[in-house]
């Protein structure tokens, strides 16, 4: 019987904890991104500047992208709380590639900095910076 009452306690404690974790007024609103970004992709080239435009409903996330390499292409995500989940690049200009990964966005939503591995396996990483502050 005592098992039973301590079995009990651990678990109204568990659910306590559980629901004093979750947000009242619903699912957290994901951060806009949407905007000029500007910043560095790292290659096997080196470092060549990256530049995406981002346009954003809701958790989704799509746009085109520009390197100075030159290479150019279209972008899409999910936007996750801090992340950016199933990050996609297809790269369109000179020849077709795909890159996918994930990034994380620092707290107030101003730099993005993640990683990308290639169709062909190659690793890549990559940072951005708004270009224009988001209207206030």
């Amino acid at each position: 019987m005592k098992m039973n009452r301590i079995g009990l306690s651990v678990i109204v404690i568990c659910v306590a904890i559980v629901a004093g974790c979750t947000n009242p007024d619903g699912p957290a609103v994901p951060q806009d991104l949407a905007g000029l970004w500007a910043g560095t992709f790292e290659s096997t080239l080196g470092s060549v500047s990256l530049v995406a435009t981002i346009g954003q409903a809701g958790a989704s996330v799509t746009g085109s992208w520009s390197t100075s390499y030159p290479s150019s292409g279209r972008l899409a995500g999910t936007v996750d709380g801090s992340t950016i989940k199933d990050l996609v690049l297809t790269q369109t200009y000179q020849t077709a590639a795909t890159f996918r990964g994930s990034a994380l966005i620092n707290n107030d939503g101003s730099n993005v900095a993640g990683s990308l591995t290639s169709d062909s396996g190659k690793e890549y990483t990559f940072s951005l910076a708004r270009s224009v502050a988001k209207p206030e």
